[in-house]
């Protein structure tokens, strides 16, 4: 067995209208299965050899040391058989390697619907600022192992991952490669999934732009704007708005923000 497989009953998933989703799966017990360069190669290549075998589209791509990140269309049970032989065949070559046995992913993989242009585009951006974030790359396009580096990268055929309509909607939507990645220096409040940790951090980066935006409209300092009572409940019920959280959570994520502030 490779995929760890929970006894209680599982919800359907979703199915998305465009057939978009964005997916993620990570390493059984937080463990980093893609640690080394030649691990997350070997991840890569499987997706090569199998995404066009079962008609799964790539959008946008990256492997982390501990998780995955794909933006594909396919239908909903296509995608579920890739997904389960990538990942079983990335589970043969890594017990293998590691001289181990037993269970390698976390879980079933998660899915998010991607329905609308302005999601599409917003998730396919936080895809490719994930190395950076995480300091596996000074850049966007250096990366090896996602597809900012194939979107500018002349490859053959046989190489690619990328489907042709991902090179067309660039093409359409940005004209060139600058303004492509003058694109991903944008900021936007959509929360994507992600590892558990990742996404607390999406939420407390969400909680510093709506604080920015506070302390400047009473032009005072961030610190201040966290000071001031009438100042911070109206930076709260922002927060909680936002996010869609319990006032518990907003003041754990305000709390988070000030420390990283003093």
């Amino acid at each position: 067995m490779w995929i760890r497989r929970d006894s209680v009953a599982r919800e359907a998933r979703k199915e998305s209208s465009t057939k978009i989703y964005h997916i993620v799966n990570r390493g059984i017990e937080r463990r980093s299965i893609f640690a080394e360069k030649r691990e997350r190669t070997r991840m890569i290549n499987i997706i090569r050899e199998n995404c066009k075998k079962y008609q799964v589209n790539f959008y946008a791509y990256c492997i982390m040391p501990n998780h995955f990140h794909m933006l594909v269309q396919a239908d909903l049970k296509t995608l579920a058989l890739f997904i389960a032989v990538i990942s079983a065949r990335y589970a043969l070559y890594y017990n293998y390697k590691h001289r181990r046995s037993g269970y390698v992913f976390q879980n079933r993989y998660r899915s998010q619907c991607v329905e609308n242009e302005a999601y599409f585009w917003n998730c396919l951006r936080y895809i490719h600022l994930n190395p950076v974030k995480a300091k596996l790359s000074d850049d966007l396009v250096s990366y090896h192992h996602g597809s900012m580096r194939e979107y500018f990268t002349i490859l053959e055929e046989d190489e690619q991952i990328l489907c042709p309509e991902a090179f067309g909607k660039i093409k359409e939507r940005f004209g060139n490669g600058r303004n492509f990645l003058e694109f991903h220096e944008q900021t936007c409040q959509e929360l994507f999934i992600d590892t558990r940790e990742e996404e607390f951090e999406q939420k407390v980066e969400i909680a510093e732009q709506i604080l920015n935006a506070c302390a400047a409209a009473e032009g005072i300092s961030l610190i201040e704007a966290l000071d001031y009572a009438e100042v911070r409940k109206r930076y709260e019920a922002e927060v909680k708005q936002a996010l869609n959280i319990s006032w518990s959570n907003v003041e754990n994520i305000r709390d988070t923000v000030r420390n990283r502030l003093v």
